[in-house]
């Protein structure tokens, strides 16, 4: 029987740091990763086709990676289609695989019920410090010519519903299926806690 574990965070939380040590472990994670990034030297450990797919949904609601609870996300069944479409192939090619990408909180119940014998690994880091990091990572996208959004300033507590909303769909979540959750923090990740 095949095996998915699916790394689960909010942005800036250590889910990239998290799934660079389980593709060293082994953990296919996928072959057209998201190319690292000023912000993510080792890159971001984002299989492109999952990452496509959680934009388009968010695109289809009218909203993006910043969701804070602005709408409600509606799964049409043509993204559902496509989210089964590649659990199959990923478990015709592979008997344990996973993925991560912060966007899978928000859709983490349709994934569940797509997936097999999915397992799941939740990273959690303090709003303080993954709002922190989302504005430096603002900041310096501004200073590097890279993006000229300023949602952040525009909008101060935008970085904290965002954090508030993904965490709260998390904890949901976590509090369904206790028994296939394992939860870190980034610190214990930090200290190589075992």
């Amino acid at each position: 029987m095949n095996k998915q574990l699916i790394i689960l965070g909010f942005h800036r939380s250590g889910t990239s740091l998290l799934t660079q040590i389980l593709d060293q472990a082994g953990l296919f994670i996928g072959d057209k990763l998201l190319p690292p990034a000023l912000s993510n030297a080792d890159g971001h450990f984002e299989d492109y086709d999952f990452f496509s797919l959680h934009e388009k949904i968010l695109k289809y609601n009218q909203s993006n990676w910043m969701f804070h609870d602005e709408v409600d996300l509606v799964v049409p069944d043509f993204y559902i289609n496509r989210m089964q479409a590649l659990v199959k192939q990923r478990n015709q090619e592979h008997k344990l695989w996973g993925f991560k990408d912060p966007r899978t909180a928000l859709f983490i119940d349709r994934w569940h019920d797509t997936l097999d014998n999915p397992y799941y690994v939740v990273i959690y880091r303090s709003y303080m410090e993954c709002v922190n990091s989302l504005l430096y990572r603002a900041s310096q996208n501004i200073l590097y010519s890279k993006s000229q959004d300023i949602s952040f300033w525009k909008k101060p507590e935008l970085a904290y519903r965002m954090w508030l909303s993904y965490n709260q769909q998390l904890i949901k979540f976590i509090q369904k299926h206790k028994e296939r959750t394992i939860v870190i923090s980034h610190q214990s990740l930090i200290n190589q806690y075992p």
